[in-house]
């Protein structure tokens, strides 16, 4: 999980320079980022149930 976790972090950084160089208006770069907070937040909790998902397979595999 900490590759994971080094990939959101790189991204956020990516993100943030972006949308600060690239932001019309303060109200717009706020936007923005709740915007881009709550995709990363899908993102986590997709991978979340990614991997409980994968640990049930490998339990079931287990039990065999």
């Amino acid at each position: 999980m900490d590759i994971a976790k080094a990939i959101i972090d790189y991204i956020s950084q990516l993100t943030t320079e972006t949308l600060v160089v690239g932001s019309a208006s303060r109200n717009g770069f706020f936007k923005e980022l709740h915007r881009w907070k709550l995709e990363e937040e899908q993102k986590l909790e997709d991978a979340r149930l990614a991997e409980e998902a994968a640990l049930v397979l490998a339990e079931k595999e287990k039990e065999k």
